[in-house]
């Protein structure tokens, strides 16, 4: 082989740093030699690799500038945020169409939701170094769901991923059967949403929802992590009026039920240390493949 297509099938195989103002002589009569003894394609390959990585590692340092140093750090950094995004996305939960909420993709039709969309996604943005957690709370269908699925993909997507775990509080009973001491391995990670956590903690949850959701709680008040983003249907408290007294409509039914209904005090000053909450509200969105016409609610917006 002549000693052109040699030095041409070596720069194929690996790019030759000459940019960086190293002058690199790959072909050397040594190097022919082996060459020249080589029967295959691969094992010319190989000799190739070789020959490349023993002049990179013989090569000075000084002959990397501060910026190509700089262009190599990024680039190593990024690979590896790939990689590590690759990992957490295939170990976070999220199944099938959950991918495909994302902030852009949430539909505001009332000023709450969006203002609920501008705190979860400026508390995706700071997690895991966020004070507090969130709990956001309102009726079923505004997009709570919708808001904890985004904030996820969110910070998975972030430069440097998260660590992050989507826990259907409604399908502890599946994910526990699937995974041995599953609460142990949520603990790990940095980040964790906990959807619908009153079928968790609320007074028809099953006792051991309860005490999974509970050690959770636990081990983050104690120890400030992983940090928790929450969705309910109800507040931490019961609404009150100026006495103190519950709201209740005319059949004495409550107006607005909290937490504080269903579990223990102590566990509700807990929940009440450790959350920011946030008021969701707006037209139900599953209820729109019902409606005749589908600008029924934008109808409604300016009456």
């Amino acid at each position: 082989m002549a000693q052109e297509a040699i030095t041409n099938q070596t720069n194929m195989v690996c790019d030759v740093p000459q940019k960086h103002g190293q002058t690199i002589e790959v072909y050397t009569a040594s190097f022919a030699s082996r060459m020249a003894t080589a029967t295959t394609q691969e094992e010319r390959i190989q000799l190739c690799r070789e020959r490349i990585r023993e002049v990179i590692s013989k090569s000075p340092e000084k002959a990397l500038t501060p910026e190509d140093q700089a262009e190599i750090e990024t680039k190593r950094a990024e690979a590896q945020a790939a990689r590590l995004r690759q990992k957490y996305k295939a170990e976070c939960l999220l199944e099938g169409d959950m991918w495909k909420c994302t902030f852009d993709s949430f539909e505001t039709r009332d000023p709450q939701q969006e203002i609920a969309s501008k705190t979860v996604r400026g508390f995706a943005s700071k997690v895991p170094n966020v004070d507090r957690n969130l709990l956001l709370w309102g009726p079923t269908g505004v997009g709570k769901s919708h808001l904890a699925k985004a904030a996820m993909i969110y910070s998975l997507e972030k430069p440097t991923p998260v660590r992050c775990a989507f826990v259907e509080c409604s399908q502890l009973g599946r994910l526990i059967k699937e995974r041995k001491r599953l609460v142990t391995h949520l603990l790990g990670f940095e980040y964790l949403i906990l959807d619908d956590i009153e079928k968790a903690i609320g007074g028809a949850a099953a006792d051991w929802a309860y005490e999974a959701v509970y050690e959770i709680i636990d081990y983050v008040d104690s120890r400030g992590y992983p940090r928790l983003l929450a969705t309910s249907r109800f507040p931490l408290r019961t609404a009150r009026d100026e006495q103190g007294n519950k709201l209740k409509d005319d059949k004495g039914k409550l107006l607005q039920p909290g937490h504080e209904e269903y579990v223990k005090s102590d566990y509700l000053n807990r929940l009440a240390k450790m959350f920011f909450c946030r008021w969701i509200d707006g037209p139900n969105g599953r209820d729109d493949k019902y409606l005749p016409e589908p600008e029924y609610w934008w109808q409604g917006l300016g009456s």
